[in-house]
């Protein structure tokens, strides 16, 4: 089996599903935190093509980030719903495997 790996914000998703049409198969794919990726936090926003934002965010540990809600990112400067959006999701993936791994943040 091929495993099909994509990254998102700290978050790969890997399908190990046979099929060449992964777009297909979203429900079979679970999404797994990298923490590594994480813990340089420009490398982090490139991955999700968010790095304008890089400048507003390279002070701040991950930690500091993924807790931020929409009002603490617009304070910040981040104007853009889209990108808000995306942020947003991306925090919560992270929480939830931090809270599954016992993980501290």
């Amino acid at each position: 089996m091929e495993k099909i790996f994509t990254q998102f914000l700290g978050l790969d998703t890997v399908d190990d599903n046979e099929s060449d049409h992964s777009e297909c198969h979203r429900k079979d794919k679970k999404d797994v935190v990298d923490m590594e990726l994480l813990e340089d936090v420009p490398a982090w926003f490139r991955s999700l093509r968010l790095h304008k934002y890089n400048a507003i965010f390279e002070p701040l540990s991950w930690q500091e980030i993924v807790k931020m809600d929409d009002k603490a990112l617009q304070a910040k400067g981040v104007a853009a719903l889209g990108a808000r959006r995306k942020m947003l999701k991306v925090f919560e993936g992270i929480r939830e495997h931090c809270a599954l791994n016992s993980i501290s943040y």
